[in-house]
């Protein structure tokens, strides 16, 4: 995708995680392509638990029995699996099991224990519509092997303002103000609604907060 938008195959991407996690491409191709800015702030990886568990840290899964002693992941080799399995051995969580799955398996251990009650920590990520489904958390990670938030960014092509001088004045002003906001619209995706279609209910919606990014 970066080297599609700096050779100006694609106008525009809007999923640019920086500093972090794009770093390497975004140092590859900056004078390639322009960045309009954040469209999110806080975006970032980690455990995350329902809200009803009693765990506030990843420290306390040490002692918390009632997860028994499994983290539910997604694709072995992606970036929060790594990352966890360096917590696992950070935070000393001896016998923990990191289960590759996909983000489908992970949502559907998710579902169950939801339905259930019952306690279940996952590798995830937010922005993501899980968060928009069910009340979820973050463990805290007082060590910092997941590492500091970061932001989702607008880059363009280097011709995008020659050929839509209107598309880039939005860009400069397009960000959404919770995980809860963007949440809605990929909830309505993840439902079934075609993502134009679930763009034009949101706008719909929310025409103030449209105003705000487009001055009309």
């Amino acid at each position: 995708m970066w080297q599609a938008v700096a050779t100006d195959k694609l106008d525009l991407m809007l999923s640019a995680w920086l500093p972090g996690t794009h770093g390497e491409y975004y140092a590859k191709y900056k004078d390639q392509v322009v960045n309009y800015g954040p469209n999110f702030k806080d975006a970032k990886i980690g455990l995350i638990v329902p809200e009803y568990v009693k765990a506030k840290s990843i420290e306390d899964l040490k002692t918390d029995t009632s997860f028994n002693k499994k983290i539910t992941g997604i694709d072995a080799g992606s970036g929060v699996m790594l990352k966890t399995d360096q917590a696992i051995k950070d935070y000393g969580l001896d016998g923990y099991k990191l289960q590759a799955s996909s983000g489908a398996g992970m949502i559907a251990e998710l579902t169950r224990a939801e339905k259930a009650q019952k306690a279940i920590v996952v590798t995830g990520w937010v922005p993501h519509w899980m968060f928009a489904k069910w009340k979820l958390r973050f463990l805290d990670d007082p060590k910092g092997v997941y590492g500091a938030a970061e932001t989702v960014d607008n880059v363009g092509s280097l011709s995008l303002e020659k050929k839509a001088p209107d598309v880039v004045a939005f860009l400069k002003k397009f960000q959404w103000a919770s995980k809860d906001e963007i949440g809605e619209v990929m909830l309505a995706i993840q439902d079934g609604a075609k993502p134009e279609a679930a763009a034009r209910d949101w706008v719909a919606k929310h025409p103030d907060r449209v105003a705000e990014w487009t001055d009309k």
